[in-house]
């Protein structure tokens, strides 16, 4: 890649671009790939980091996409008007619980962490808000699991379990949660994090959201959990009636 008299802004934006071709860049290999110095590309990156459209890999010094930059690329995707209608039942569920609570959507075999408020006791959760993570783990990506339809659902099945007996163990909790309209799970996704989850539903009653809280393990326990339930049930209840009412079922709002 020739830079031949680019300017700062150039090699800003020519170096978020990279990341393209290439979803991790170790600093030489980055530097080769853009043809500049080094010492150009580290003071780049650094700036880069400090607004956190990147982010370095603590243990390979590995660089990636950051917070930021998945921010503001979900401001752009259909799932704008869904996290800006599905705001106030967030600070609503926060408010009532003090603990993290967070939206995920659905994208393939993967879960989208589409938006998240931070609780009051600095839980390091995995669901970072632009961050994909597997369907088949995690209340947030469970509830999301067990309402897709049959088609979708199969599909992120034979992705995640090869094996058929764990496939097939996992169909029938899907049915379980289905059956009782949530889910709550213990340190699957996040080590020491257990969360609780609802479907927000669409007019052809496939799933439009997983809306979740999530605390740590010790206080988060099943009945504090239970305790919270209602309160998220009604949150997901009336975010579903505001959602059917404007965007209708998830084939409208979900592609």
């Amino acid at each position: 890649m020739k830079n031949v008299n680019s300017t700062a802004a150039d090699k800003l934006l020519l170096t978020l671009l990279a990341f393209e071709k290439e979803p991790e860049w170790q600093l030489g290999n980055l530097a080769k790939y853009l043809q500049l110095p080094k010492s150009t590309v580290h003071r780049v990156l650094d700036k880069l980091k400090q607004y956190e459209f990147v982010e370095q890999d603590v243990e390979t010094n590995a660089y990636r996409l950051g917070s930021r930059a998945w921010q503001l690329a979900l401001v752009a995707r259909p799932y704008e008007a869904l996290r800006r209608m599905a705001r106030p039942y967030l600070e609503k569920l926060f408010e009532a619980s003090q603990e993290t609570a967070f939206l995920t959507v659905a994208e393939g075999v993967h879960s989208l962490c589409i938006d998240r408020i931070e609780g009051l006791y600095g839980l390091r959760l995995s669901m970072q808000v632009g961050v994909q993570a597997p369907l088949h783990i995690g209340a947030s990506n469970l509830i999301l699991l067990a309402y897709l339809p049959s088609e979708e659902q199969r599909v992120a099945l034979s992705y995640w379990l090869p094996d058929t007996s764990k496939r097939e163990a996992l169909c029938d909790e899907l049915k379980t949660i289905r059956k009782q309209g949530f889910v709550y799970t213990n340190a699957q996704l996040t080590p020491g994090v257990a969360a609780l989850a609802v479907p927000v539903l669409g007019k052809d009653q496939t799933i439009l959201i997983g809306l979740s809280l999530g605390g740590y393990s010790e206080r988060f326990t099943k009945q504090v959990a239970m305790q919270a339930l209602p309160k998220l049930r009604e949150a997901g209840f009336e975010l579903s009636k505001k959602l059917q009412a404007n965007l209708g079922a998830r084939s409208e709002v979900c592609v």
